[in-house]
């Protein structure tokens, strides 16, 4: 069995083998949403967005609590570490895929201490660069990194983050020399290139959309398999030639193992009902995210799909967060 079977079946068997006490009465107090990052990034703002619908559905507050630090670990661990009764949840995203292999010792396992309850989103990535970098396409970035080697600088909002891995992946799937200058997130990695302190990168699009929109960086090409309707004059890289790259970052509402299966399956119905609902999917799509409502056997092998793509590259580019 390789690796992704391996941890697919590992998933699922955590899908599938939850507690055993009963979910009548469930909930009958304050449900707390656990986000591992800061308060003001996406994955607080879908968490605040969320929390209230599900308020509204289970007749219980849902509250909201941001424990960053560690690039998601200490907030994480603390969730791992909850009684799995169905009271507290964790709100996180595609590091959860990445952690396993970027740091050498986590307080906790995913498989282990977590069972999948939905994906609720899928973010498409851009190609973006400086207003001071002069291609002014897809292919003419590609050329000039041909051509100047080892010269060019890519930011990232930290070493082992979404866009540190996409844009790693988007040079090495070309097979471009360039040089990587991490920063302490998004904002200042999006204001250096800005400010021409680096050249280009990868990052999700609704961090970069309102850059794009005041002239403060410009979007190149999308790194999904499809226009954005936020942004329609922006082809995909597909169509200017890349088919080969792919990158996406996402969100998901995981619960402690052991969480009891009646609880689960609540969880997972009231979820993908306010997922399903169009004024969250356009909420959702005001935000430049996709929504979704992926659950059991689909949720699993998605997971271990990206563990394994980003375990991959983590290995090869020899990235560590320790």
């Amino acid at each position: 069995m390789n690796r992704q079977s391996s941890l697919c079946a590992t998933i699922l068997v955590s899908l599938l083998g939850g507690g055993t006490a009963c979910a009548a009465g469930y909930p009958d107090r304050p449900i707390k949403m656990v986000v591992p990052f800061a308060v003001g990034g996406l994955n607080d703002v879908l968490a605040r967005i969320i929390a209230p619908r599900l308020t509204a559905e289970l007749g219980q507050p849902v509250v909201v609590e941001n424990k960053g630090g560690a690039g998601s670990v200490v907030g994480t661990e603390q969730a791992a570490r909850a009684r799995p009764d169905g009271y507290t949840l964790l709100l996180s995203s595609a590091a959860l895929a990445i952690n396993p292999s970027l740091y050498k010792k986590l307080p906790y396992d995913v498989q282990r201490d977590f069972v999948p309850v939905i994906q609720i989103s899928s973010t498409q990535m851009v190609l973006l660069r400086s207003p001071k970098f002069e291609p002014d396409s897809a292919p003419a970035l590609v050329d000039y990194l041909r051509k100047h080697p080892g010269k060019v600088n890519y930011a990232s909002s930290g070493v082992g983050s979404p866009s540190h891995l996409a844009s790693e992946l988007f040079v090495r799937t070309y097979k471009l020399d360039t040089v990587h200058v991490p920063y302490k997130g998004a904002g200042p990695a999006l204001a250096a290139i800005a400010a021409g302190e680096a050249e280009f990168c990868v990052d999700v699009l609704p961090t970069a959309m309102t850059m794009h929109k005041s002239g403060m960086l410009k979007i190149l090409a999308l790194a999904g398999d499809k226009r954005s309707p936020l942004l329609p004059d922006v082809p995909t890289l597909a169509e200017v030639g890349f088919p080969e790259y792919a990158a996406s970052s996402w969100n998901v509402i995981m619960a402690p193992a052991h969480t009891p299966a009646d609880v689960l399956d609540k969880l997972r119905a009231t979820l993908r009902k306010i997922m399903e609902s169009d004024d969250m999917r356009e909420r959702m799509r005001q935000l430049a995210v996709e929504p979704r409502s992926v659950t059991g056997e689909a949720l699993a092998a998605f997971i271990a799909s990206e563990t394994d793509k980003w375990g991959k590259l983590i290995q090869s580019a020899s990235i560590t967060a320790d």
